[in-house]
């Protein structure tokens, strides 16, 4: 039996939310491998609009040494953050990505965006990467525009 707990967690909207004043997202942890894995989502799909814009998925997995009970240590949590914040600035600020679920546990942390122009997406990423040399981050691309990689989680954990 899974055992999940859940929290919501209000976020700001990016510019291309035009029709709610924010974003909602949940979270939880569950086990994986006997070991905790946090999962955060946003609560639904956006709107038409917005997901018709938004037609590629991009997951970004950061693979670290993970301690005994498969979390980052701090200081590896802190890199993390600080890449996050730094792809979240150049992707989310202008509208052209939205972050949509953030996996933690088991030796790796994904982020998975969808994004508005694939090419500028490689790019910022790329450039971000390249601060970040010595640690394992991989990129996968693929087109979602049915936006099914978030409609699978927001399923699977009853939302």
């Amino acid at each position: 039996m899974k055992m999940v707990k859940w929290i919501l967690v209000p976020m700001l909207l990016l510019p291309c939310f035009t029709q709610a004043a924010e974003a909602q997202w949940w979270g939880g942890e569950t086990q994986e491998d006997g070991k905790p894995v946090t999962l955060r989502a946003l609560t639904s799909l956006p709107d038409e609009d917005t997901r018709v814009k938004h037609t590629w998925s991009v997951v970004i997995i950061w693979t670290y040494a993970a301690q005994d009970d498969g979390k980052p240590t701090p200081e590896d949590a802190k890199k993390m953050s600080m890449f996050e914040e730094a792809v979240q600035k150049q992707l989310e600020g202008d509208g052209s990505a939205i972050k949509a679920i953030i996996r933690t546990g088991n030796g790796t942390r994904q982020w998975t965006y969808y994004v508005t122009d694939l090419g500028r997406a490689q790019g910022v990423l790329s450039k971000e990467m390249n601060e970040f040399k010595g640690e394992k981050i991989d990129l996968r691309f693929r087109p979602d525009s049915a936006w099914k990689t978030l409609s699978d989680v927001l399923q699977k954990e009853g939302k």
